[in-house]
Protein backbone atom coordinates (compact mmCIF):
# COMPACT_ATOMS: atom_id res chain seq x y z
CA UNK A 1 0.00 0.00 0.00
CA UNK A 2 2.86 2.44 0.52
CA UNK A 3 3.72 3.56 -3.08
CA UNK A 4 -0.43 3.44 -3.83
CA UNK A 5 -1.98 5.22 -0.67
CA UNK A 6 -4.44 7.88 -1.96
CA UNK A 7 -6.71 10.79 -1.14
CA UNK A 8 -9.83 8.43 -1.60
CA UNK A 9 -8.32 5.97 1.51
CA UNK A 10 -7.62 8.35 4.07
CA UNK A 11 -11.32 9.49 3.73
CA UNK A 12 -12.10 6.11 4.13
CA UNK A 13 -10.39 5.65 7.03
CA UNK A 14 -11.64 8.94 8.69
CA UNK A 15 -15.39 7.52 7.39
CA UNK A 16 -15.01 4.32 8.82
CA UNK A 17 -13.61 5.49 12.59
CA UNK A 18 -16.35 7.75 12.83
CA UNK A 19 -19.09 5.63 11.53
CA UNK A 20 -17.70 2.27 14.14
CA UNK A 21 -17.05 5.36 17.17
CA UNK A 22 -21.02 6.48 16.64
CA UNK A 23 -22.15 2.84 16.67
CA UNK A 24 -20.44 1.60 19.72
CA UNK A 25 -21.63 4.65 21.70
CA UNK A 26 -24.90 3.63 20.24
CA UNK A 27 -24.69 0.51 22.40
CA UNK A 28 -23.03 -2.01 19.50
CA UNK A 29 -20.57 -4.73 20.76
CA UNK A 30 -17.66 -5.37 18.04
CA UNK A 31 -16.72 -8.91 17.27
CA UNK A 32 -12.45 -8.71 17.78
CA UNK A 33 -12.07 -11.63 14.68
CA UNK A 34 -14.34 -10.04 12.69
CA UNK A 35 -14.69 -6.30 12.74
CA UNK A 36 -11.72 -5.18 14.68
CA UNK A 37 -8.79 -6.92 13.51
CA UNK A 38 -9.53 -6.14 9.85
CA UNK A 39 -10.30 -2.81 10.56
CA UNK A 40 -6.58 -2.60 12.61
CA UNK A 41 -4.75 -4.45 9.63
CA UNK A 42 -6.37 -1.85 7.49
CA UNK A 43 -5.63 1.11 9.58
CA UNK A 44 -1.71 -0.17 10.49
CA UNK A 45 -1.30 -0.14 6.69
CA UNK A 46 -2.58 2.84 6.07
CA UNK A 47 -0.35 4.10 9.55
CA UNK A 48 2.78 2.55 7.34
CA UNK A 49 2.16 4.54 4.14
CA UNK A 50 1.77 7.91 6.27
CA UNK A 51 5.54 7.23 7.35
CA UNK A 52 6.97 6.61 3.69
CA UNK A 53 5.08 9.64 2.08
CA UNK A 54 7.65 12.52 1.34
CA UNK A 55 8.54 15.40 3.98
CA UNK A 56 8.26 18.66 4.10
CA UNK A 57 9.20 21.42 6.33
CA UNK A 58 6.01 20.91 8.46
CA UNK A 59 5.15 17.27 7.82
CA UNK A 60 8.51 16.43 9.17
CA UNK A 61 9.66 12.69 10.88
CA UNK A 62 8.00 13.54 14.12
CA UNK A 63 5.09 14.53 12.74
CA UNK A 64 5.18 11.26 10.64
CA UNK A 65 5.62 9.37 13.95
CA UNK A 66 3.08 11.11 15.94
CA UNK A 67 0.61 10.62 13.11
CA UNK A 68 0.87 7.13 12.75
CA UNK A 69 0.55 6.14 16.31
CA UNK A 70 -3.09 8.64 16.56
CA UNK A 71 -4.01 6.52 13.42
CA UNK A 72 -3.56 2.82 15.22
CA UNK A 73 -4.64 4.42 18.22
CA UNK A 74 -8.21 5.95 16.84
CA UNK A 75 -8.67 2.50 15.24
CA UNK A 76 -8.50 0.66 18.26
CA UNK A 77 -10.30 3.17 20.47
CA UNK A 78 -13.07 3.56 18.00
CA UNK A 79 -14.61 0.42 18.67
CA UNK A 80 -15.35 0.96 22.20
CA UNK A 81 -18.17 3.24 23.65
CA UNK A 82 -16.25 3.88 27.08
CA UNK A 83 -14.21 6.13 24.73
CA UNK A 84 -14.29 9.68 25.55
CA UNK A 85 -16.17 11.67 23.14
CA UNK A 86 -13.83 14.76 24.06
CA UNK A 87 -10.51 12.55 23.28
CA UNK A 88 -12.48 11.45 20.23
CA UNK A 89 -12.70 14.20 18.73
CA UNK A 90 -9.43 15.48 19.71
CA UNK A 91 -7.55 12.56 17.72
CA UNK A 92 -9.85 13.07 14.70
CA UNK A 93 -9.42 16.49 14.69
CA UNK A 94 -6.07 16.05 14.94
CA UNK A 95 -5.39 13.03 12.23
CA UNK A 96 -8.17 15.05 9.65
CA UNK A 97 -6.21 18.31 9.73
CA UNK A 98 -2.92 16.26 8.65
CA UNK A 99 -4.60 13.94 5.63
CA UNK A 100 -6.00 17.79 4.66
CA UNK A 101 -2.55 18.67 4.50
CA UNK A 102 -1.24 15.67 3.04
CA UNK A 103 -4.02 15.69 0.21
CA UNK A 104 -3.75 19.82 -0.32
CA UNK A 105 -0.51 19.32 -0.73
CA UNK A 106 -0.20 17.09 -2.91
CA UNK A 107 2.29 14.77 -0.98
CA UNK A 108 0.70 11.48 -2.12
Amino acid sequence: MNSDLKSSDLRMYLKEVKHKYETAKNGYNYSFENEIQPFLNYADKIAASIESISSDKYYNSDTKVKLSQQITELAMACHKKEFKTRLFNEKFKFISMWFNYIINKELI
